[in-house]
């Protein structure tokens, strides 16, 4: 094997080894970093606690996601806060923005006793919705 023929094993050698490296770094660079999904907050409360039920597990996009065991003491006429934490009396979840189904199932002494048929509740960006659940 002569020089020249060395030198191009090592031409070849050195620029496929740049290829691949270019290709490996330019794809990690191009994935993109995914925008911030918009979120909302969706509070769900009751005051039917009580004779006609001791649980209501509130139920969004066909997931539980909390049982009411108590009822909310709405002092000013409002419903719940926005900043109002998942208790007993509340169901608070954060939610992506856009339509969403809420359901629920109404239990006394560990039967259920009526439900909610599903409905579609609208979640914007940064607001929340509160949601009485009544007869």
């Amino acid at each position: 094997m002569n020089t020249n023929q060395i030198f191009r094993r090592i031409g070849l050698s050195v620029s496929l080894f740049s290829a691949i490296l270019l290709v490996d770094t330019s794809c990690s660079r191009s994935k993109e970093i995914p925008e911030p999904q918009a979120v909302g907050t969706l509070l769900v409360y009751t005051k039917l606690i009580g004779p006609k039920a001791d649980r209501i597990d509130v139920i969004v996009d066909d997931k539980l996601v909390g049982p009411l065991t108590r009822n909310y003491i709405d002092l000013d006429g409002n419903g719940p806060g926005c900043s109002t934490q998942t208790s007993g009396s509340v169901v608070s979840i954060k939610l992506s923005a856009g339509k969403h189904t809420l359901a629920a199932k109404q239990y006394l002494g560990g039967k259920e006793v009526d439900e909610w048929e599903p409905r579609t509740k609208t979640i914007y960006a940064d607001k929340c919705l509160s949601t009485n659940l009544t007869e």
